[in-house]
């Protein structure tokens, strides 16, 4: 099984999110999927060990593994990139899948699979990251 992932770039294209950001159900501390087109993270991670994975598909070739749970990666994160715009890092350690920015708070990374990424963060947050780039754009 893959034990490392290393010097790794990342672009991971996302899919806008069903749920508005504007709603207030759920939790303030729910994290939910980054509804950005472009994220891109310069990524050195680790999978856990004692992390097992299972080939999914019917037949598919090749196979796809998932992680299930998903898997919370840890390593170091040398740049990320949210509508080709630097995000600060307050650190570049990614600690149980959490990495810290300077002015989004803790971003949520999960391992679905091998190369299969995904970013969260709460509705708050990703107000505040629209805010950013839309002040970007002006």
């Amino acid at each position: 099984m893959l034990k490392h992932f290393r010097n790794v770039l990342i672009v991971v294209s996302l899919v806008l999110a069903t749920v508005g950001c504007s709603r207030e159900s759920g939790s303030s501390t729910e994290r939910i999927k980054l509804p950005f087109e472009v994220i891109r993270a310069d990524l050195d991670i680790e999978i856990p060990s004692g992390t097992e994975g299972r080939f999914t598909g019917d037949g598919e070739w090749p196979p796809r593994m998932i992680f299930d749970p998903p898997v919370h990666p840890l390593g170091h994160v040398r740049s990320l990139q949210i509508e080709n715009r630097d995000v600060a890092l307050r650190s570049t350690e990614l600690t149980d899948g959490m990495l810290a920015t300077r002015d989004f708070g803790e971003i949520e990374f999960i391992l679905l699979g091998p190369s299969r990424i995904e970013a969260r963060a709460t509705r708050k947050q990703i107000v505040k990251i629209e805010k950013w780039i839309s002040a970007s754009n002006r």
